[in-house]
């Protein structure tokens, strides 16, 4: 089901013909679907990223993003 969220929202963002654009999506999507992107145009950059809780986190949490540089 990853896979397929991920497949899904790099379509969409391809198509978007704005040059900026801000996303709001879970943290686990970000390194398929950046890859995704960046295997159809190297271009592709992650401007910023912002860190929001919605429930606890667990004892196990990692904020490492694999895949995307400096994030």
């Amino acid at each position: 089901m990853l896979n397929y969220g991920n497949c899904i929202l790099a379509q969409r963002l391809l198509a978007e013909p704005r040059g900026q654009i801000y996303v709001t999506y879970g943290a686990k999507h970000l390194p398929g679907v950046f890859a995704i992107l960046r295997a159809t145009d190297p271009r592709w950059r992650v401007s910023s990223i912002k860190r929001m809780r919605t429930i606890d986190s667990s004892e196990s949490y990692d904020s490492r993003l694999p895949g995307i540089p400096n994030a």
